[in-house]
């Protein structure tokens, strides 16, 4: 949010990274339902865990780029 180029460079691609991860989220979700003998607070837990995972390595990666491409 440095300026409004960062802004408009950032944005389309988080945003395209989110719909990934989140669709990635949806499928260890629904693992509960296909697999039996999985617990669902496991399923839960690993489900959060890789969605804080890849919103960590999205800030991280997003953050480099903006470094190298617009510095």
């Amino acid at each position: 949010m440095r300026n409004q180029e960062s802004w408009d460079y950032a944005q389309p691609k988080a945003g395209r990274q989110l719909v990934y991860l989140g669709m990635a989220y949806f499928c260890t979700s629904f693992t509960n339902f296909v697999i039996d003998g999985i617990s669902p607070g496991a399923v839960t837990a690993i489900s959060l865990g890789l969605l804080i995972i890849g919103v960590l390595m999205l800030f991280r990666r997003m953050e480099n780029e903006l470094r190298d491409k617009l510095d």
